[in-house]
């Protein structure tokens, strides 16, 4: 979990976690927007995860095919949740036609910014699904279910 030079503090937790045996990852864009990743890459069992070029957020890497899918799910948003998640949606789009390249180099990537349960540095550091009104998906979508087994407001 990269601090962001843009504010103290500013962290973007990433967690893999198994629904009914597929491993995805989740993160969050804004405290508001949780990411979601299916059919993501895994090194020594972790997700391959790069910080976006002019912003802080965790992009998995992600097995991209022509089936790959993107899309987003949520309750109302204002304008700004709009903006973001228009902007979430051309990265996305962008990692599907790869013009946004997924490579990288292994010396060059986060090896593991583990922080063990209750030891959290700040509380923003800590992924709150349950403050999530909206869903920004890449690969799978995810089910109703298993939103709500994430503790989405959805």
């Amino acid at each position: 979990m990269p601090i962001s030079p843009v504010k103290e503090l500013d962290y973007e937790p990433v967690k893999v976690l198994c629904y009914k045996d597929n491993k995805v990852a989740i993160s969050r864009f804004h405290y508001e927007i949780l990411t979601y990743f299916s059919d993501i890459s895994l090194k020594d069992g972790k997700p391959i995860v790069e910080f976006f070029s002019g912003s802080h957020t965790p992009i998995v890497y992600t097995r991209i095919s022509e089936n790959t899918l993107m899309g987003t799910v949520g309750r109302f948003r204002n304008s700004i949740q709009n903006d973001w998640i228009r902007m979430l949606m051309a990265i996305f789009e962008g990692i599907c036609a790869h013009t946004i390249p997924q490579e990288y180099e292994i010396s060059n990537t986060i090896e593991t910014y583990e922080i063990e349960p209750g030891n959290l540095p700040d509380r923003d550091a800590e992924l709150k699904p349950e403050e999530m009104t909206n869903v920004v998906w890449l690969g799978e979508p995810p089910s109703r279910a298993e939103i709500q087994s994430l503790g989405c407001r959805l």
